[in-house]
């Protein structure tokens, strides 16, 4: 049973790594810390080590977390752009020294420390000293061309003196100063503030409105290369020299330490003087010196094994809960805060921390009037670790979770096994911004040219309250706003206007109904192939759907029986037109499952899945020995090469569409 339980908890893992994986590097949140993180991950290797024949190369412990999106063009790395193994204390980085000086044949190294900043890894591209790529880490082999958002940062260069293609790497990042300017603006405008500079960093690289970006003032540190044709230093310290000379931004504060005292001497000190700088560090990087040495050190698939992070632990301290008060996301999750005495935490003054959900309140025992225990990382908002229970005085509170939404006073729902409690009125105030970004997104209604930052705009300025407003937008008004010119109000009126035709399904995921994603969509379209009969469905009658749980069933039930969300699909209705499913039978891609890469050059990829779909297949987000063709267009990933290794068909577009057949893309 012993081992039985092990592969059950390697699973287990794998799914809670790859969740948080997903919250971490495409949502931009985070529930654990990279402590609780890295234990995950520690705890998934020492299992698969111990039962190889679990092992999966697909796995989190070895793969590079993913931050694509497919809102940009794919770019794939001259070399790859790898993750940084973790240390907590000293003894692993003498461990690490020990390792690298029996490698380089002597007891002491050169090794360069730097600060191991809280904000965005970035690839600059330049081709003969220009600028010509911008590139996010992605999935570690191909990543995401963001050279708008990067062209608005000052210390980027855009020519260099230098010949043939270099890779550049560096962090993104947003100072605290500039952080809280950009906080305290929102707060005046009654908007919720970002909850920590890197999250904020990473949102504005995936901005499609780079006036918004370049108002987000950005910074950028040079510390590395990638790819690289001309001739290059010995070391990464001279390295660090010619990118200054080469007028990049490179952080002040580096060194080159001889001696592994030295070096733990380095992090002992920007330990506790962390909080003296203008911007979140979580720890220290320590690099080998020598670029020979790191050839010959190698990496693994998931991290070079010349480098190690030395991350600080969360300092903490002691305070009062003097009230929970609960606010209402984007998704309209309900998420209690503590509001507490102030108190002096990693240099700023802490007076609220979240609480995540009710369970998590019932868990600790945290009640009003508590003394507790708080930690803080490099969130701007803590967290609370422990009640001092020896110092309750019989006078605290315990806290429930209220019925109705404290923003619209709707009612709130949790659904069995869900921790969350939620809000499902598409009205609600306070989720307006999020629901509407997932309405217009690929997949949904697809207004390619109604991004994050115009949002942002129009609901600032009370344009849009509801999904249906945005096909009543008084375009004279937004053709004076600062940043948008004539062009832009058009580009920004034709995509509204091309998406008043849309699919069951797509209709249905824009929604934002909670558990119902494309694939949801898909299989209620199929079955029901009309918004009246799939209004009036039952719980039971939804559960009979194969892929339809109860979860998803009792929150399609209680979305529709919202009066305000009946009310708003009445007025889409009135302005757009839904698309049914015919019956599905035999088609030239049946039972077949295809995957794109790169960009189409006729169509879209919602397009092309449309057409797969019409044609009885399904299009898949990976290659796999059941995949019957991959669609190459310009510019392919890292897909094309693991499709060429296991001799999967490779179609140009071209081809796609002709086995397509009748099916055209107009009539999809």
């Amino acid at each position: 049973m012993s081992k039985e339980r092990d592969i059950a908890r390697i699973e287990e893992l794998r799914i809670e790594i790859n969740y948080h994986n997903q919250l971490y590097y495409q949502k931009n949140e985070a529930e654990i810390s990279d402590y609780e993180y890295d234990a995950l991950v520690r705890e998934l290797k020492e299992l698969e080590e111990k039962y190889p024949e679990a092992a999966k190369c697909s796995s989190p412990s070895v793969r590079v977390g993913s931050d694509l999106t497919g809102r940009f063009p794919e770019y794939r790395h001259g070399l790859p752009m790898l993750s940084i193994d973790n240390t907590y204390n000293q003894n692993e980085i003498h461990e690490f020294y020990r390792r690298m000086g029996k490698m380089a044949g002597r007891e002491e190294i050169a090794c360069v420390c730097e600060h191991k900043i809280d904000g965005v890894s970035m690839s600059l591209v330049y081709e003969d000293g220009n600028l010509t790529h911008a590139s996010t880490r992605g999935d570690g082999e191909t990543g995401e061309d963001v050279l708008p958002n990067v062209l608005t940062i000052p210390s980027v260069p855009r020519q260099i003196s230098l010949s043939g293609k270099a890779e550049i790497r560096g962090e993104v990042f947003i100072t605290l100063t500039d952080f809280k300017e950009i906080n305290e603006k929102r707060r005046l405008q009654g908007e919720e503030p970002f909850a920590n500079p890197r999250n904020l960093a990473a949102g504005t690289l995936k901005l499609l409105d780079q006036e918004l970006a370049r108002q987000r003032q950005l910074s950028f540190f040079a510390y590395g290369k990638g790819a690289w044709e001309a001739e290059s230093p010995d070391g990464q310290w001279e390295f660090l020299s010619l990118l200054a000379d080469l007028n990049f931004s490179v952080n002040p504060h580096i060194r080159l330490c001889m001696t592994k005292e030295e070096v733990w001497s380095y992090c002992v000190h920007w330990q506790s003087e962390r909080n003296s700088l203008d911007y979140v560090i979580d720890g220290i990087v320590i690099k080998v010196d020598s670029f020979a040495l790191q050839e010959k050190a190698g990496r693994t698939m998931k991290s070079p094994r010349w480098v190690i992070a030395y991350k600080f632990p969360a300092e903490q301290a002691r305070t009062r809960i003097k009230d929970i008060v609960v606010q209402v996301g984007r998704t309209g999750v309900l998420t209690p805060v503590a509001e507490m005495d102030p108190v002096a935490l990693a240099g700023t003054s802490v007076r609220r921390a979240t609480l995540h959900n009710e369970d998590e309140i019932k868990r600790k025992d945290i009640r009003i009037g508590d003394t507790v225990l708080v930690e803080k990382g490099g969130d701007i908002i803590p967290k609370i670790i422990s009640v001092v229970v020896d110092e309750r005085t019989g006078t605290e509170q315990p806290f429930s979770m209220p019925s109705f939404c404290p923003a619209c006073k709707s009612p709130v729902q949790r659904l069995p096994g869900e921790a969350a409690h939620r809000c499902v009125n598409m009205a609600c105030p306070a989720q307006v911004r999020g629901r509407l970004e997932n309405f217009v997104s690929k997949g949904a209604f697809d207004m390619d040219f109604v991004g994050s930052g115009l949002i942002e705009v129009l609901v600032a300025k009370g344009m849009v309250k509801h999904f249906s407003d945005l096909f009543h937008l008084d375009y004279t008004a937004l053709s004076e706003m600062e940043g948008l010119g004539e062009k832009s109000v058009h580009n920004i009126k034709r995509s509204i206007e091309k998406s008043r035709r849309i699919s069951l399904d797509s209709f249905l995921y824009a929604l934002g109904i909670p558990f119902v994603g494309k694939k949801g969509g898909r299989l209620l379209s199929a079955r029901y192939r009309s918004l009246d009969r799939l209004l009036e469905a039952s719980e039971e009658e939804l559960q009979e759907i194969d892929g339809i749980g109860e979860k998803t069933a009792m929150s399609l039930v209680s979305f529709f029986e919202n009066t305000e969300n009946r009310e708003e699909i009445r007025r889409l209705r009135d302005e757009v037109i839904i698309i049914y499913d015919e019956e599905s039978g035999e088609g030239p891609f049946s039972n077949k499952s295809f995957v794109i890469t790169g960009t189409l050059k006729t169509m879209t990829r919602h397009e092309a899945e449309e057409i797969i779909r019409k044609g009885g297949g399904e299009l898949s987000s990976a290659v796999s020995r059941k995949t019957a063709a991959l669609i190459v267009g310009a510019s392919p990933g890292s897909k094309l090469e693991k499709a060429e290794k296991m001799n999967i068909p490779l179609w140009s577009e071209e081809v796609f569409l002709k086995a397509a057949g009748e099916l055209k893309k107009g009539e999809a």
